[in-house]
């Protein structure tokens, strides 16, 4: 959805099926963001900012949640980088908190 000033509200649903350990389970992911297309000096860049749930079965709760903001760059129009900062939070794993720092590099076809 289009928002004021070219700035687009993007969402995302996705199921997953999984086997851990021979434990079958599903986790829900729900994502909204954030986004906003810039083209300075001719070179788009696409900044943006999202968050993420996510429910797993194996707790019966939304357990995690997943924050990133970054930025994705044009190369060429097969070649784009993206570098981002993200912060999970879980309730229910060992590693309860995790902050990454990343670099993406994706070819269009």
């Amino acid at each position: 959805m289009e928002l004021p000033e070219q700035v687009w509200l993007v969402n995302r649903a996705r199921y997953e099926l999984r086997d851990i350990d021979g434990v079958v389970s599903q986790r829900y992911r729900l994502r909204a963001g954030i986004e906003r297309e810039f083209t300075p000096h001719g070179v788009p860049i696409l900044p943006y900012a999202q968050a993420e749930t996510l429910y797993d079965t194996r707790t019966a709760s939304w357990n995690r949640q997943i924050y990133q903001a970054g930025v994705e760059v044009e190369i060429n129009t097969s070649w784009r980088y993206e570098v981002y900062v993200s912060r999970q939070v879980d309730r229910v794993s060992s590693s309860a908190n995790i902050a990454t720092l990343g670099l993406v590099l994706k070819r269009y076809q």
